[in-house]
């Protein structure tokens, strides 16, 4: 109990102090940074709560078990983001992320420099850039990634542009429209947190030969991404997405 009420704590600080720095470094719009401030409240509610509780052993089960769903979840997102492909691809796609104004965001960029160096290994593959206009976007996230494309020395001939989508799903819902053909060898690139969703997805839409290609980095808001990550999946799967 003593360990637990202590974890519970030293969380409630950590939150606070990363959504600090997720805001310096990221912006107070940054999608679900509520939810560090509410972890804060709750790690150290529980903290003043569970010794006041009679079934306690009942409570650290449960709370030991939601950690362990958690960790184990978390685990599987990073297994999957440090595969590689095993299959030459006809097709690689590459989806979108926001996009401020005309400039990639970071997350964007990142996907834009994997795809470039992928596409490189293997010339004969054909880029789908993915994803539609936002709010705040000057251009489609599409269309951004294929300037970026081009920029790295990709030809413009290789590159095809899905330009509604608005989600993950859509994504690969409307990219299947433009291959056709489920059965032929797919890569996915995206970023590292989001392959297990993507290619799950990806699958469920009928890609039979998928893999993925990950835009691997590591920055203040990465530990953020991988968390909010984990919600996003059981969303998926309630919808089922997955």
């Amino acid at each position: 109990m003593h360990i637990t009420i202590l974890l519970l704590r030293i969380l409630s600080l950590f939150s606070v102090l990363y959504c600090i720095l997720l805001v310096i470094f990221s912006g107070i719009r940054t999608s679900f940074l509520a939810f560090w401030p509410l972890l804060a409240a709750v790690s150290f509610g529980l903290s003043l709560l569970l010794p006041r509780i009679s079934h306690d052993r009942i409570a650290l089960g449960i709370l030991w078990g939601l950690a362990a769903v958690f960790l184990i979840m978390e685990g599987i997102f990073v297994f999957y983001a440090f595969r590689r492909p095993q299959t030459a691809p006809e097709y690689v796609i590459i989806l979108g992320a926001q996009v401020r104004g005309d400039t990639p965001s970071r997350a964007l960029q990142e996907r834009i420099d994997a795809a470039a160096d992928y596409l490189e290994q293997y010339p004969l593959a054909i880029a789908i850039c993915s994803g539609g206009q936002g709010r705040g976007e000057n251009l489609s996230e599409a269309e951004a990634i294929r300037r970026g494309l081009i920029e790295h020395g990709i030809e413009e001939e290789r590159i095809l542009l899905e330009d509604r989508s608005t989600s993950t799903l859509e994504n690969l819902t409307y990219s299947m429209e433009i291959i056709e053909d489920g059965t032929l060898p797919v890569t996915i690139v995206t970023s590292d947190f989001h392959m297990f969703r993507a290619l799950h997805i990806a699958k469920k839409q009928g890609f039979s030969s998928v893999e993925g290609y990950s835009a691997v980095a590591f920055q203040p808001v990465t530990i953020h991404y991988y968390v909010r990550e984990f919600f996003a999946v059981i969303k998926d799967f309630l919808a089922g997405n997955l």
